[in-house]
């Protein structure tokens, strides 16, 4: 199936602001932020480390502090339009992680996160740079995903 010009303009796009998830703009002064913010929605960053932190830390608050414990709840809340676009995305996360429920363990994040990367801007996310974003997170993040 061929992308249209749009879907591979988000693609490149993500990669491009090293921001793989496609974090939405905001309040949120995330640490890495790029100086000058030129992207008018999504936030940009000066490394695809910092960008993949942001969305440790993102997936940490839902999974922790708001009890989305699965790949529906997160992906409605991360990418809430309720139609067949939300639905394909949470299939595609569900079937990559191979179940529906999201355990607290940096396995299930990494799977997921991997996912959703792919889905959001086609960025293979490697556990390599998983592991070193991990490394970067505040002590409270890294303690609650087990290992």
């Amino acid at each position: 199936m061929a992308l249209s010009k749009q879907e591979i303009n988000k693609f490149f796009r993500g990669q491009r602001n090293n921001n793989p998830m496609n974090i939405v703009g905001g309040t949120n002064q995330w640490q890495g932020m790029a100086g000058k913010q030129n992207d008018k929605h999504f936030v940009q960053f000066t490394t695809m480390t910092y960008g993949v932190r942001a969305a440790i830390i993102l997936l940490t608050r839902y999974h922790r502090d708001h009890g989305l414990k699965t790949v529906t709840k997160i992906v409605h809340r991360w990418a809430p339009d309720g139609g067949d676009a939300e639905r394909n995305y949470t299939t595609y996360v569900r079937n990559t992680l191979w179940k529906e429920d999201v355990n607290q363990t940096r396995d299930d994040l990494f799977k997921v996160m991997q996912a959703m990367c792919w889905f959001e801007s086609r960025y293979n996310l490697s556990r390599l740079m998983f592991d070193g974003a991990m490394k970067e997170c505040p002590q409270t993040v890294q303690s609650y995903w087990r290992k």
